[in-house]
């Protein structure tokens, strides 16, 4: 069995601040629950996933005073493959964690998906099913086109940056998700880095301290990550290409 986990458990307070600032209000919403088109931001996400015949149930894992909320929401669009509404921790990782405890005990296979990523591609997640069924652990990624610079940060009030060197953008990779791991291998190097209090930036990271091998299948340039208005903004003109 494959389970999904839609991570849409963050406060996203930079991106709210941001929009308070246009708005003149602090009342706004977390992003992932911000209409894009007539649907909130993160049902794009469950809804495309759901489309994948791979994928056996979805568990979405939100901030726990929108459990009634979502519950309505996947009622309300017909997400039949959503099992279970969750709430999320206090880091990124924790929610993940709470999500990967949640799922069903047949899940042989697990595909973790960012909530503020409505765009998820779903030819290349089928591949990284495929792949991952095979070496355990892959990834959605896109290469890196900009010179990639190492710096240093120097100054307080008005703060420079001094490059310490260049990287070979050829060998550098911006990881997105969908990222796709047997249940086992993922299950592992959460309790590793949970229990070690490990903070990390991606569940694949999880798996590369253990040391197993994390494989990248290429991703999408549409396969855009809501962290600013300005990616808000993007994304509403993406929707005409994501019916």
């Amino acid at each position: 069995m494959i389970s999904a986990i839609i991570v849409a458990g963050g406060q996203g307070r930079r991106f709210k601040e941001e929009m308070a600032k246009y708005t003149e209000s602090n009342a706004v919403v977390p992003k992932q629950f911000l209409l894009l088109g007539d649907k909130p931001d993160y049902i794009h996400s469950v809804e495309r996933l759901a489309r994948l015949a791979e994928i056996d149930c979805i568990n979405v894992v939100v901030p726990k005073e929108y459990i009634a909320r979502v519950k309505d929401e996947v009622k309300q669009y017909r997400m039949n493959k959503v099992a279970k509404v969750i709430a999320g921790g206090e880091r990124r990782q924790d929610s993940v964690w709470y999500g990967l405890n949640s799922v069903t005990p047949e899940t042989e296979f697990v595909v973790i998906h960012d909530g503020v990523r409505p765009f998820p591609p779903l030819e290349a997640t089928r591949q990284a099913i495929k792949l991952a069924q095979e070496k355990g652990a892959v990834i959605l990624a896109q290469p890196a086109t900009d010179t990639i610079k190492i710096a240093t940060t120097h100054g307080e009030d008005q703060p420079y940056y001094l490059i310490e060197k260049s990287l070979n953008r050829h060998q550098v990779w911006l990881a997105q998700t969908p990222q796709v791991f047997r249940y086992s291998l993922i299950m592992k190097a959460y309790q590793e880095i949970m229990s070690r209090n490990v903070t990390i930036t991606d569940e694949a990271q999880a798996i590369e301290l253990t040391g197993e091998d994390v494989y990248i299948v290429p991703g999408s340039e549409q396969n855009i990550k809501i962290t600013t208005t300005t990616d808000f903004t993007i994304a509403r003109g993406l929707l005409t290409t994501h019916k």
